[in-house]
């Protein structure tokens, strides 16, 4: 703020030191679920909370994404038509994929198994589980729980709520919708 003394003369404040607030990550999200591998200088991973900041950590210790597979139809309006051969999909890849492209920074990442294993309600949850340990994470995502039968997602769904407002009290469940890529019906 300045301050006149004279016509034409003035004192002006200066801080001598910069603001002295260091910006810190407050969303550092937990992601849980399936993973192409789970290991660091060969030793595994699996079920061990690992902090990444960026896809190309991820690649090196949790592999790429799921291969997907599909099939050539012949359709004599469109002369072809590819189909996606429904195995057991895992969306944790993709959504991690995202996440760092849209700005996220930090995460911890929770492998609970690989590719080879079909998705399983009990391992999703032991996944929560251990991240009972970590009081970093503001934002927990499952994004494989989909991939369970409808009665398995929910009840893996009520237990991230349970963690994240009962348990830890400081935290937000990200939660997908199961079947949400089907058309809404009103019933």
């Amino acid at each position: 703020m300045a301050t006149y003394l004279t016509p034409g003369v003035y004192l002006q404040e200066k801080n001598a030191f910069p603001n002295s607030f260091v910006a810190v990550p407050t969303a550092v999200s937990a992601f849980v679920g399936y993973t192409e591998k789970a290991s660091r200088d060969n030793k595994p991973l699996k079920n061990i909370p690992t902090r990444i900041t960026s896809m190309a950590e991820y690649h090196q210790f949790f592999g790429k994404g799921p291969d997907i597979k599909y099939k050539v139809k012949n359709d004599p309006a469109k002369k072809f038509v590819l189909e996606e051969i429904h195995e057991t999909k895992y969306y944790l890849y993709n959504s991690l994929r995202l996440f760092f492209a849209n700005g996220g920074s930090t995460c911890y990442i929770i492998s609970v198994g690989s590719y080879k294993d079909k998705i399983d309600r009990d391992e999703l949850m032991e996944g929560i589980r251990i991240l009972q340990k970590k009081s970093e994470p503001a934002l927990l995502v499952i994004p494989d729980a989909v991939g369970l039968d409808e009665q398995d997602c929910y009840s893996v769904q009520a237990t991230m709520l349970k963690h994240c407002g009962s348990d830890m009290k400081n935290r937000f469940a990200l939660l997908d919708v199961f079947d949400g890529y089907k058309g809404q019906t009103t019933a």
